[in-house]
């Protein structure tokens, strides 16, 4: 999850912030004047829950048609040495 705090709430709340990142896998963008200055993220990559991926595919919206029929192109030309999908029921 990415949110945006001011400069003088990061700079009063540091250690608070510091949790929310570590903790909480949170990536804070600091604003002054309303602008972006800097992003504090987490050093490592975050692990994310099923719901928050069930959040973020949801995000992408639907597939280019364009897009969808190339996969299937590609699926017919493979043939018959690939499983079926699971996804294909």
């Amino acid at each position: 999850m990415r949110s945006s705090i001011s400069a003088t709430f990061a700079s009063r709340s540091f250690s608070a912030v510091l949790d929310r990142v570590e903790h909480g896998r949170e990536e804070i963008v600091v604003e002054r004047a309303g602008e972006p200055v800097c992003a504090i993220v987490p050093v490592f990559p975050s692990r994310r829950t099923m719901g928050e991926l069930a959040a973020l595919v949801a995000e992408l919206g639907p597939v280019d048609a364009g897009f969808a029929r190339d996969v299937r192109t590609i699926q017919r030309r493979q043939g018959r040495t690939t499983k079926r999908s699971v996804w294909d029921r």
